[in-house]
């Protein structure tokens, strides 16, 4: 019965080489190269997958819609350019995978080409699906590779595809293939939900929360228990821990987070026949505290102050040698990768300079017990928040000291 244990050894064999970069036991779990192939292969196994192959190839992801469209084989997009051409639509060779098939799903759900005998050889819909499981493994997989880390890149790659399967979830289904296709999409959509979450964990981004508050507002008698699951998982994990957490990029946390993010939600409230509803909850391992507060000596009051992180590039990360990334933020925030941080300089005209050296002491712990930092302001300063109230015209607070710059 390989279709039941195909998925359990597909996991099982990208989390065994889990970063491992084996080109090798990766070329296992490579999708077919020919469309007769590819109809042997379930669209739930095809996302899995592209997912399980990409955790193998660790430092082979790239937060870019480039990397997401090299994940599609030539011969998938082969197929919308017959779609496209047919009838009175014109293929454009300069398009990508994915506008060529936003075009093609929004030609098939509303009948605007006949494939005719030009697409005979292929079965249309079965690709759609294919590209539909392609494109959301890799969304997946780059989900847990930038989990916590609110990379900019990857957010915004994320979000184009979410918005994507966003507009065509929004297009009529009459037929039974375009309802089987709806579907799909809905299921590609709820994945893609919890990933940009993944990344954009504890942030909570209003762009994401716009959508999200969308599609928590559906009501139909297509929607079922598992869209509302995603959709509440990813609200959850957007605001983690009130904006205090964040997601861990350990192997530890990849292994919690693709466990309780499993990309097969249930029908029902007691179905758990495609994956343990119980694991949904294992998302608890990956959530790690790291939020840096400032407070000021005198009230023991939280402050904003401006910090600069100093941080490995992945490359220094064994050393400690090498070049520096410095991320310039506004305390409280969310830090970056614990590991990753060299030091981090508290230089605000407001308040006394400190500098937390995290190579020569454990301050990483200190911001996972979520200590704060405390700072002493300097002689004529107020803080941020005592400038705004002090009813001073806007000019003299912009002004230099005694004032000093508001934040």
């Amino acid at each position: 019965h390989t279709d039941v244990t195909a998925a359990a050894a597909t996991v099982a064999l990208g989390l065994l080489y889990l970063r491992s970069n084996d080109a090798e036991v990766a070329t296992c779990l490579a999708v077919p190269p020919t469309i007769s192939g590819l109809e042997h292969v379930r669209p739930d196994l095809l996302l899995l997958r592209v997912a399980c192959r990409n955790l193998i190839l660790w430092e082979g992801i790239s937060p870019t819609s480039e990397w997401v469209e090299a994940q599609v084989p030539g011969y998938v997009g082969e197929v919308a350019d017959v779609v496209l051409s047919s009838g009175s639509m014109q293929a454009v060779s300069s398009l990508s995978h994915s506008e060529k098939f936003a075009k093609v799903i929004h030609a098939v759900q509303n009948q605007l080409s006949d494939f005719g005998n030009s697409a005979s050889d292929a079965d249309v819909d079965g690709v759609i699906n294919a590209w539909v499981s392609i494109i959301t493994g890799a969304c997946f997989a780059m989900g847990l590779r930038y989990a916590g880390s609110a990379d900019k890149m990857a957010y915004r790659t994320l979000l184009h595809y979410m918005d994507l399967f966003i507009r065509a979830t929004s297009l009529p289904a009459n037929s039974f293939e375009n309802k089987i296709l709806r579907t799909a999409l809905k299921a590609g959509l709820n994945v893609l939900c919890t990933s940009i979450c993944c990344v954009m964990a504890g942030t909570g981004n209003l762009e994401v929360l716009k959508r999200l508050r969308r599609l928590h507002g559906r009501v139909s008698d297509t929607t079922t228990y598992g869209d509302h699951m995603a959709v509440h998982m990813a609200l959850g994990l957007l605001f983690l821990g009130g904006g205090q957490y964040t997601l861990d990029n350990s192997n530890r946390a990849v292994v919690a987070l693709f466990c309780a993010l499993y990309p097969r939600y249930p029908s029902r409230p007691n179905d758990n026949r495609p994956h343990l509803q119980v694991f949904r909850h294992l998302w608890v391992l990956a959530a790690e505290p790291r939020c840096f507060v400032v407070r000021e000596t005198d009230t023991c009051r939280p402050v904003y102050a401006p910090i600069s992180v100093v941080t490995k590039n992945s490359s220094d990360m064994g050393t400690g040698d090498g070049n520096e990334e410095i991320l310039e933020l506004v305390a409280p925030c969310l830090l970056p990768d614990l590991r990753k941080i060299k030091s981090i300089i508290i230089n605000s005209p407001r308040y006394w300079p400190i500098k937390l050296d995290f190579i020569a002491n454990d301050f990483a712990e200190m911001i996972r017990m979520a200590r704060p930092v405390f700072v002493k302001e300097r002689p004529g300063h107020l803080d941020f928040v005592n400038v705004r109230a002090s009813g001073l015209p806007r000019w003299i607070r912009l002004s230099g000291p005694p004032y000093a710059h508001c934040v």
